[in-house]
């Protein structure tokens, strides 16, 4: 019998989410044909959950949502009201947005860093808010809290090459709408390999501005690494 984890959605194409794992997920587990687990939780996986990746050689990325160390620019108190803090959310977004991870199940204990990856993809506030509120576990007022504050800007390396007409994803300034709980549209595969990202992120204000020309849609970012 195939039972999904708790709270199960297909995010977009090769990402999935859940709230937890348990052995009784194993079998439908087997049905995604998993390459990566995005782990983001205090705890470590469950015994049958850790022999199941290892049986099928599955990727884990293991992130604690307090054992990060504190920007340097960005002192201990100013991160108190984060869920996830700035590092975790860089790594995280940095497996979100590589294709060679894929198919990738999140499995996030906060609920949030789905929300996170909405802001990149051009989801408005209210389309974020009541996602989190279908899935999460127990729904959180600072975690709405965070996700209408949380600001996240990729950023070209600067061994990256200046945008060129042959380059159509970093020449594009396309400001297409999303509508509201529909995933952006992807990018072809080719364009979603070559260069590095780095996530930051801020929430001093409510009015994080025009999106600049360096933000860019989902699966059209570009990941180090995967040439």
């Amino acid at each position: 019998m195939l039972v999904p984890p708790l709270n199960y959605s297909m995010v977009d194409i090769g990402i999935f989410r859940c709230s937890r794992l348990d052995a009784i997920n194993i079998s439908f587990l087997k049905s995604l044909s998993l390459n990566t687990i995005l782990w983001i939780n205090e705890e470590k996986p469950p015994r049958a959950i850790r022999h199941f990746i290892e049986e099928h050689d599955i990727r884990i990325h293991h992130m604690t949502t307090s054992g990060t160390v504190v920007e340097e620019d960005i002192n201990v108190e100013a991160q108190e009201w984060m869920v996830l803090k700035p590092r975790i959310v860089s790594e995280a977004i940095e497996v979100l947005l590589n294709v060679d991870n894929y198919n990738c199940l999140v499995v996030d204990t906060s609920d949030v860093i789905v929300g996170v990856l909405r802001h990149i993809q051009r989801w408005n506030y209210s389309a974020i808010l009541n996602e989190y509120r279908v899935y999460a576990n127990k729904t959180s007022y600072r975690a709405e809290i965070y996700l209408e504050l949380v600001r996240v800007e990729l950023v070209e390396p600067l061994s990256c090459p200046s945008k060129t007409e042959e380059d159509p994803v970093l020449h594009s300034e396309s400001t297409t709408a999303v509508s509201p709980g529909a995933p952006a549209a992807a990018a072809p595969p080719e364009a979603v390999r070559a260069t590095a990202i780095c996530t930051t992120l801020s929430g001093s204000s409510l009015d994080g501005g025009a999106p600049t020309e360096r933000e860019t849609s989902f699966l059209a970012c570009k990941i180090a690494g995967t040439e």
